[in-house]
């Protein structure tokens, strides 16, 4: 959801994600060895994430076909 979001926003998810977590209260550093990167992560502080992208962004994804692990043992 936080690629769709980004897309929508015309941003990146390295944007985005930052942005998340600020507006949530907590802040996680920009992790990236290459320049440009760190730009595009540090290129987070000029645009908001709307109630409603927060809550898209928040609830799971429940896309069974784009599963990439192993399904949980069933109970």
């Amino acid at each position: 959801m936080i690629a769709a979001v980004a897309r929508e926003l015309g941003r990146s998810p390295a944007q985005v994600i930052p942005r998340r977590h600020l507006r949530r209260g907590d802040m996680a550093p920009p992790n990236a060895g290459v320049e440009s990167r760190v730009r595009e992560d540090l290129a987070w502080d000029d645009f908001a994430l709307s109630p409603g992208d927060m809550a898209r962004i928040d609830r799971p994804d429940r896309a069974e076909r784009r599963r990439t692990g192993p399904r949980p043992a069933s109970a």
